[in-house]
């Protein structure tokens, strides 16, 4: 089916309210998450989502870390460089192949992402906690939703 030609009354409501909310809660959010990152643990919100990126999943290369985070080259190389010279990653180049460099979270880096999950944990909870259990359900449905249209339409994982 073409997307252009579907115009269902709830394909409309559903565009119209995840306009009203997703950008709102993102910034929200988002803000919340870089301003403890930067005045409490003193990273940049783009060294905290490569930290985070390259913590969370197996290891990744900057060309990895670009397309997954639709960021240029350029701005996770400066970050990665940050990074390592803060002792936060370390550089680890391919056996087979020298060109290619893997970055990895350092014991540094990686208790400074606990930490930063921590202090973001409690913003979050804070966040849901005038929801009952069967709202916070429907929130996760919709949220496991929302993960199968990113992932159906994105070739990259998020």
């Amino acid at each position: 089916m073409n997307p252009e030609e579907t115009h269902s009354p709830e394909t409309e409501e559903a565009i119209a309210t995840f306009w009203k909310t997703i950008p709102p809660l993102w910034h929200y959010t988002r803000s919340a998450i870089h301003r403890t990152a930067r005045e409490e643990f003193g990273i940049t919100s783009t060294q905290y989502h490569v930290l985070r990126r390259i913590k969370e999943g197996k290891r990744k290369t900057v060309s990895e870390l670009s397309e997954c985070m639709f960021i240029s080259r350029p701005s996770i190389s400066r970050a990665v460089e940050e990074l390592a010279n803060a002792g936060l990653i370390e550089r680890e180049r391919d056996r087979q192949d020298r060109r290619i460099v893997y970055l990895t979270p350092t014991q540094a880096g990686q208790d400074l992402m606990e930490q930063i999950y921590a202090k973001n944990n409690l913003f979050m909870r804070k966040m849901f906690s005038s929801l009952d259990d069967q709202e916070l359900k429907t929130i996760n449905d919709a949220f496991e939703l929302l993960q199968k249209v990113l992932n159906r339409n994105t070739s990259t994982e998020p």
